[in-house]
């Protein structure tokens, strides 16, 4: 991914969640929940961060992480799950590709 890209997820639950968190780059994002909506989109944009991969496939940084968080409540209490999107790459930002888009 580039900086000032955007990054959209899709999460599908097999039931409404009651409570569904995603944690990225050191924040939490609570999603708005619709009653009985089993479907989600998420979207944010890549912040302007240092690079983790060079064009030339050299680590400069640690990979970056999502984590998303469910509970729901049942009547035998409750049930979490949680799911990680793991080595997302920043590679540069947009202004790194504008030039040859532009030319």
């Amino acid at each position: 991914f580039l900086g000032l890209e955007n990054l959209m997820l899709q999460l599908d639950f097999s039931a409404p969640p009651d409570e569904v968190t995603i944690d990225w780059l050191g924040e939490t994002n609570e999603l708005e929940l619709e009653d009985d909506a089993i479907h989600y989109t998420w979207q944010t944009q890549v912040p302007l961060t240092p690079q983790t991969l060079s064009w030339q496939n050299e680590r400069l940084e640690d990979s970056l992480n999502i984590q998303v968080h469910a509970q729901k409540e049942t009547p035998t209490g409750k049930v979490s799950a949680s799911a990680s999107i793991r080595m997302i790459e920043i590679t540069g930002d947009i202004f790194d590709i504008y030039p040859v888009l532009s030319g």
